[in-house]
């Protein structure tokens, strides 16, 4: 019973750190595309 519930705290916060991992980096992905999509249709 303990064991499960500290793997669910562990689940969580390893879903924690891997969202908190990757929302930089997608924030990153979208703003090279973003750019790239402008400097390709502004000019």
């Amino acid at each position: 019973m303990i064991n499960r519930s500290i793997a669910r705290l562990a689940h969580k916060r390893q879903s924690k750190i891997t969202v908190a991992v990757s929302l930089p980096f997608f924030a990153k992905v979208e703003a090279s595309y973003d750019a790239e999509f402008k400097s390709r249709y502004a000019a």
